[in-house]
């Protein structure tokens, strides 16, 4: 934790408090929006994560042969779901004591943007909030990645 804590410090967050690997709650560890879109910013650098991150479910295969069939809890990745939207690709859903929470990472042409709604009241909520915004950028730039 101690080096977490200290490539949270090299990101330059500043509101961040890191005291257990897996981000669940407690009172010592916490964030701010501003910390996690510098996070995001750094996450979507990485190939690997954006690989994940932006697929709507996959089939993992564990070393003892076991396959599990995985779907992201991201509504906007998710065809099937009225919040799809064809130019997200990908990022971050969350969930903490009745706040949802979600980062998406659009793309319109030659330009990308983060978009965060955080402390929903619910899950459907943070894509109720997402979705205009997402829309209004889409109209922005008409014909360049259609919303579905």
């Amino acid at each position: 934790m101690t080096r977490m804590q200290q490539y949270a410090t090299e990101l330059g967050l500043v509101g961040t408090t890191f005291t257990a690997p897996d981000g669940l709650a407690s009172e010592e560890h916490y964030t701010t929006v501003e910390d996690m879109i510098l996070i995001a910013r750094r996450a979507i650098q990485s190939d690997c994560i954006m690989r994940y991150a932006g697929l709507a479910e996959d089939d993992v295969t564990y070393a003892s042969g076991h396959i599990n069939h995985w779907k992201n809890t991201n509504l906007l990745l998710q065809p099937e779901s009225i919040y799809y939207r064809s130019c997200v690709k990908g990022l971050k859903t969350g969930s903490l004591t009745g706040n949802y929470c979600v980062i998406a990472l659009m793309e319109q042409g030659e330009q990308s943007y983060l978009i965060g709604v955080f402390g929903a009241q619910n899950k459907t909520v943070r894509y109720d909030d997402a979705t205009p915004i997402i829309d209004y950028l889409l109209a922005l730039h008409p014909g360049e990645g259609a919303a579905s």
